[in-house]
């Protein structure tokens, strides 16, 4: 019970992040986005862990595959993620994105040996299903585009699930969420130098990261990963699956989307599908 109570409060948090990145990353490059969100969510769980964990340990093998967890997810996944929501709006590039869980299932299997079940099949072709009704609510080349940089989204968060589930058997749950989180802080601040830190100390870089990053990349991720290193990887996705209703909702009642008949359809429909697909974690 406890690995599908910490998705869900992780699911919460990320579904909010569509809206608080559109509203406000506007003028901010992807990089500093993700660069300002992992300040705070470093800052927030360094805290957590130090205070509430006062026992903490991983070693050298954690720490590198944490490493890739960071690089895949949060930093290639995220900046994908922030270029379709600023292309095809928060609640197509949330629902897209979750398609992560059929990534991190398949590979689960062929990794991590566990066995495929028919509601994956049928939850995929559901899924599928649903992201072509959304899509053929958008014409231009550029929403195109976009559409790509939500798929690799998925991709590149399917990965991340699975480095995160490894770095598990070798350290601490929230120990690991504090050095992932330093990562992509690293490599935003490589790329970007000292604006990704003046950014994070403005006014809108406080709301985006400590929303999008403290409570996202932050207790988030830390609840989920732990959810990870009890529950695997099937029974810990199947929660955050509400995240992409929650973005579609608010990114309707904060950033006045209009989604069309299909935009809605499919949302529903992808939804239903990836549900279905997790079903074998509940019965």
């Amino acid at each position: 019970m406890l690995p599908m109570i910490y998705g869900l409060i992780a699911g919460v948090l990320w579904g909010f992040n569509p809206v608080v990145i559109k509203k406000y990353g506007e003028g901010l490059d992807t990089v500093t986005v993700n660069g300002v969100r992992a300040f705070y969510a470093f800052l927030l769980t360094l805290i957590i862990t130090f205070t509430i964990f006062p026992t903490y340990q991983a070693d050298f093998t954690g720490l590198l595959i944490i490493f890739l967890s960071a690089f895949s997810g949060p930093f290639l996944g995220d900046i994908f993620y922030v270029k379709a929501i600023r292309g095809i709006g928060g609640g197509n590039a949330i629902t897209i994105g979750y398609m992560y869980v059929f990534v991190a299932e398949f590979i689960s299997i062929l990794i991590l040996g566990e066995t495929p079940d028919y509601h994956i099949l049928i939850g995929t072709l559901l899924a599928v299903f649903g992201v072509s009704l959304i899509y053929r609510g958008y014409g231009s080349v550029s929403s195109r585009r976009e559409y790509l940089s939500a798929f690799l989204t998925a991709v590149f968060w399917g990965f991340s699930t699975i480095f995160s589930r490894l770095a598990t058997l070798h350290g601490d749950p929230f120990l690991l969420t504090v050095v992932r989180n330093l990562y992509v802080f690293t490599l935003a601040s490589s790329i970007k130098g000292s604006r990704v830190v003046k950014e994070s100390f403005s006014r809108k870089g406080f709301i985006l990261g400590f929303l999008a990053g403290g409570l996202s990349f932050g207790l988030g991720m830390a609840l989920f990963i732990k959810a990870l290193s009890i529950g695997g990887v099937q029974v810990s996705a199947l929660p955050t699956l509400i995240a992409p209703v929650v973005g579609r909702v608010f990114s309707i009642i904060v950033n006045g989307e209009k989604p069309d008949s299909k935009g809605i359809v499919g949302t529903f429909v992808t939804v239903l599908g990836l549900s279905i697909g997790f079903l074998k974690t509940t019965f």
